[in-house]
């Protein structure tokens, strides 16, 4: 499916412990990094918490809704930076521009 400019996106995580059980660290991080505007790529750094747009959905699930207002590749990854709850993962769209 593609993705045009001026869509709402929702970018989801989960986080798991080593027993593939859904589990809330108590440190999350949300990075995303879009496209060069003007030469410079853009990245945001959020933390769940002290950032409304970072939303608990649940056990272990929480998203992030996003305009995108460019056309290209953005890339994002979430983290649980807490002490023995380390986690990661990462992910990338693309956005076309309009066709009309």
């Amino acid at each position: 499916m593609a993705i045009f400019i001026n869509t709402r996106v929702r970018i989801v995580g989960t986080f798991r412990d080593s027993n593939g059980a859904l589990i809330d660290p108590t440190l999350i991080q949300f990075t995303l990094t879009t496209p060069p505007i003007y030469g410079q790529a853009q990245t945001q750094v959020l933390t769940f918490k002290k950032d409304a747009a970072l939303v608990r959905d649940s056990i272990g699930q929480y998203h992030f809704d996003l305009l995108v207002n460019f056309t290209g590749i953005a890339n994002f990854r979430w983290a649980s930076l807490a002490n023995g709850q380390e986690a990661a993962d990462e992910g990338n769209f693309s956005v076309q521009a309009s066709r009309v």
